[in-house]
C-alpha cells in the first residue's frame, strides 16, 4: 500500500498528461478546449493545496553507533534515508529489514519514528522505491528527535553477535 502522496501523484499523472494533450489540441479545436484544460489545471492545483498530507510519520533505521550519534546530537541529519513504518512487517527481523531497504549490515537493528512535514522529504537520486519496491525518501533539513521513541528491531543479534 502506498502513501497518500504517492496515490495523489499516480492519480493525477494521467490527468496532467491529458491537460498537456488538451493544451496542444486546443490550438486546433478552439479556445473552449483550452478553457477546459486551464480549469482542470486549476482544480488539480487546488487539490494539492487542500490535501491533508502536511505531516507524515517516517522511520529511520540505523545501527548502535548511528543511534548513539543521533541520540547525542538530538537530531536526525539532512539526507538521512527514511521509509514508512507500514513498509516493514511487524515481526520482521533486522536481517530482513536490511535486505528490504538495501541498507548496510546491522543498520536494521534500531529505528526511530519521527513526524516530518512532507515538504522536508525528497525523492532519493536512485528513485522513490528500493529495488524491492519499498518506499524511501531523504530528509531535506535536519529533524529534532524524541530520544524516548527509539526502538530495537525484533530478532536482532544478542550482544554476543549471535542471532
Amino acid at each position: 500500500m502506498r502513501t497518500q502522496e504517492d496515490a495523489v501523484l499516480m492519480m493525477t499523472m494521467p490527468v496532467m498528461g491529458a491537460v498537456d494533450f488538451a493544451g496542444i489540441r486546443a490550438t486546433k479545436i478552439g479556445s473552449r478546449l483550452l478553457d477546459v484544460a486551464e480549469g482542470l489545471t486549476s482544480k488539480i492545483g487546488s487539490f494539492f493545496t487542500k490535501t491533508n498530507v502536511e505531516n507524515i510519520t517516517v522511520r529511520h533505521y540505523t545501527d548502535a553507533i548511528g543511534k548513539t550519534q543521533i541520540f547525542e546530537s538530538g537530531f536526525l541529519k539532512a539526507n538521512a534515508y527514511v521509509t514508512l513504518p507500514t513498509e516493514i512487517p511487524k515481526k520482521v527481523g533486522h536481517l530482513q529489514i536490511e535486505d528490504m531497504l538495501e541498507i548496510l549490515p546491522s543498520r536494521g537493528s534500531n529505528y526511530i519514528d519521527i513526524e516530518v512535514p512532507m515538504s522536508n522529504l525528497r525523492i532519493p537520486e536512485k528513485g522513490p522505491f528500493t529495488s524491492g519496491d519499498k518506499w524511501q525518501r531523504q530528509l531535506i533539513e535536519p529533524v529534532t528527535i524524541d530520544p524516548s521513541r527509539w526502538r530495537r528491531s525484533p530478532r536482532r543479534p544478542s550482544s554476543g553477535g549471535q542471532p
